[in-house]
């Protein structure tokens, strides 16, 4: 079911029923006008999907997974809706059947693009656009079934983050993973709503092999959003108030190094303000009045 809404586009579920209906009907109007042409691209669409499933591929019991290994089944569901649709249009019209389906055309893209999440998300998630978490369930705004599990519940100052206005209080967070099942900093900005800027914590506190993070000053480091911690100037030109260090976890391993990491950041940056066995937080501002919460 999920996959079926995400190859419609995270239209809402009584539309995708719908759709899907005028699919079904798009596939017979093609198949009684090029019976070769219908049953090559039922075919091409079905086969897969469960020879798929039969074989149990994993994560395959994921909606958007199992979309992901049968693309091309997104495009014939369009392909039979389109037709569907204008099949539906011709035949109310009776006479003026060919500007009636022109009007349709027009009208249902209109509205589809309305229905669908598609601008609103690329206008309004900011640097997580492309982290599974947004892209689980277009019905929804993120994944919700993270909201329902304790388990990933963020450290409570992201919450008192999310009491400040939004933009109040931009912030610099670390470490950054980006493998996004170990990274769990996209779901925590579905509860603050600030500006972020990733920090690198290499050169700050770690050794051995760099992992994500390039040399400082490589010239093919070109991300804007990403700062070294241990460049307090740089730090600074964020402009923002707060920096978190998240204690628990780096790319998917305990973080043991944390202790060391909040040691050298003391000495750059003072005292953490808030510290918990989650996170540390320090005032890069501490100057100015906090911002007001709600």
């Amino acid at each position: 079911e999920r996959a079926l809404a995400i190859a419609w586009g995270g239209l809402p579920t009584p539309a995708v029923a719908l759709a899907c209906l005028l699919a079904a009907w798009g596939a017979i109007v093609v198949a009684r006008r090029e019976p070769r042409l219908g049953a090559y691209l039922v075919l091409l669409g079905l086969l897969p999907a469960a020879i798929l499933t039969l074989t149990g591929a994993q994560w395959a019991h994921q909606g958007q997974n199992f979309l992901r290994y049968v693309l091309p089944l997104q495009l014939i569901l369009l392909f039979f809706g389109s037709v569907g649709a204008m099949g539906v249009a011709r035949a109310l019209a009776g006479r003026g059947a060919e500007s009636a389906a022109w009007t349709a055309a027009v009208a249902l893209s209109a509205g589809y693009l309305y229905a669908t999440p598609a601008i609103a998300q690329v206008a309004t998630l900011g640097p997580w656009y492309a982290h599974l978490d947004y892209h689980w369930d277009y019905r929804h705004r993120w994944n919700a079934g993270k909201r329902l599990d304790p388990a990933y519940d963020p450290p409570e100052f992201y919450r008192k983050l999310g009491r400040m206005a939004p933009g109040a209080a931009s912030i610099v967070e670390a470490p950054f993973s980006y493998e996004a099942p170990a990274n769990p900093l996209a779901h925590y900005a579905t509860f603050h709503r600030q500006p972020e800027t990733l920090g690198m914590v290499h050169d700050l506190c770690l050794a051995g092999e760099r992992i994500g993070e390039p040399p400082p000053g490589d010239p093919r480091f070109r991300f804007r959003e990403f700062v070294f911690l241990d460049d307090v100037a740089g730090v600074m030109r964020t402009g923002a108030r707060y920096l978190l260090l998240n204690r628990e976890r780096l790319h998917g391993r305990p973080f043991v190094e944390n202790e060391v990491c909040i040691a050298r950041l003391t000495r750059l940056y003072g005292a953490p303000i808030e510290i918990d066995a989650r996170l540390a937080v320090f005032d890069l501002r501490p100057g100015s009045p906090a911002p007001a919460t709600r």
